[in-house]
């Protein structure tokens, strides 16, 4: 399964420096993440740029390879460009940032932020990394009293509708970037109030390629984790977790196979 820890980033488009489209798209084309996922992550995460809507989520979504050739290039590695950027964008010799993170993070997480920091300080970007437990985190949301960038999650396999508006409307919270686009809101509610599968994949889409092309967010790997269970134990499918959230799995539906078990020695 994915892990979807914080290993996107969130800029806060309001302030300088990431009000300026070339300093965002600099940021994203500063980090080689083929080598960090061949080296780190062993080859195991998935780091196919996608937006606020998962890779999973078929139809809700348009894949990678069918972007616009413009808007691929600001996904991709490529650190002299990323230098180009900030040049024209007036930051020749970079500028210093803030980069906030959830301690109770899994360490693969931290790890990964200071492979970041290290690719982004190789085209000039230093970035102090401020470790804030839940509540503070959480304050810094909801007051908004962050600026720089933020650890968040990206490419969430689950509710298309849902996710756009959590990650992409004016009124959410949760709308790191902090992107007002009166269009957006409307794709956005155009999906949610969509009488018809095909029209609500349709608004969907439209929103989710919206937000990928104002590179509001740094795509990072989505690493792969493993569950283990004893082949005896029935009904089990690799959920993450059991009653909880979105992966709720009834615990009544789960059993012992006791002559398997039996048969195996235990």
């Amino acid at each position: 399964w994915w892990d979807r820890a914080e290993t996107v980033f969130a800029l806060d488009t309001t302030k300088p420096p990431f009000d300026d489209i070339r300093v965002r798209r600099a940021m994203q084309q500063a980090l080689d993440l083929e080598t960090i996922n061949n080296t780190y992550f062993s080859g195991a995460a998935n780091v196919t740029p996608q937006g606020a809507v998962g890779d999973q989520i078929a139809g809700y979504h348009i894949p990678f390879d069918q972007w616009p050739e413009e808007v691929k290039k600001g996904y991709m590695y490529d650190p002299e460009g990323a230098k180009r950027l900030l040049q024209e964008a007036d930051y020749p010799d970079g500028f210093e940032t803030t980069l906030y993170s959830w301690a109770a993070s899994p360490d693969s997480v931290h790890d990964y932020i200071a492979l970041a920091v290290e690719y982004w300080k190789a085209i000039g970007v230093e970035v102090e990394v401020f470790r804030g437990d839940r509540s503070t985190m959480m304050n810094h949301v909801t007051e908004r009293t962050w600026e720089g960038l933020q650890a968040t999650v990206g490419g969430w396999n689950r509710d298309a509708t849902w996710t756009i508006r959590n990650r992409g409307h004016s009124t959410s919270m949760w709308n790191l970037p902090g992107i007002k686009a009166p269009e957006l809101d409307a794709l956005i509610e155009a999906a949610e109030a969509a009488t018809t599968i095909d029209e609500q994949m349709m608004h969907a889409r439209q929103a989710d390629m919206f937000l990928i092309e104002q590179q509001g967010y740094v795509w990072g790997p989505h690493a792969a984790k493993f569950n283990v269970a004893q082949p005896w134990i029935m009904g089990y499918n690799g959920e993450v977790q059991l009653g909880s959230m979105d992966r709720l799995v009834i615990f009544s539906r789960l059993w012992i196979d006791q002559a398997l078990k039996q048969e195996m020695g235990n």
